[in-house]
């Protein structure tokens, strides 16, 4: 993505797009990773995309309604080869400290043809943000 006009990655994958940044990914008109870009674009290998999309999303009102306000959030849309919908990732992490003090996580996607499934979770007493994702 770095090579492509107005598009810009930072070194923490934040992506920005004629400089607003990219709030979501979707992989097939489908969220992936929620609202983790870095974490998306990181685990999507270069060589299966097909194309490429960014759309001005103004929220579920405005799918509903048609009308159209305030500032759209910018989503990046991936469309994926045909023959690369299959396969499957994961990462897992853990930590341990002083004060019995402790951090794991765990991602993983899951993609056959239309099904995508992805995991996203973390379980610490270290105060660390977390959250678990499906879709």
């Amino acid at each position: 993505m770095k090579k492509l006009p107005g598009i810009k990655v930072d070194k923490d994958g934040n992506v920005t797009n004629q400089g607003a940044p990219v709030t979501k990914i979707k992989v097939n008109g489908k969220d992936f990773f929620g609202t983790d870009v870095a974490t998306a674009i990181k685990n999507l290998p270069a060589d299966i995309i097909k194309n490429l999309q960014f759309i001005d999303d103004y929220g579920d009102q405005a799918k509903l309604t048609g009308i159209k306000t305030g500032e759209p959030e910018k989503v990046l849309n991936l469309t994926i080869q045909e023959d690369k919908k299959k396969g499957y990732f994961a990462r897992a992490q853990g930590g341990v400290g002083n004060s019995d003090r402790y951090n794991t996580s765990f991602r993983g996607n899951s993609m056959k043809g239309e099904r995508q499934l992805s995991f996203d979770g973390t379980v610490n007493n270290a105060n660390l943000r977390g959250a678990v994702v499906m879709g």
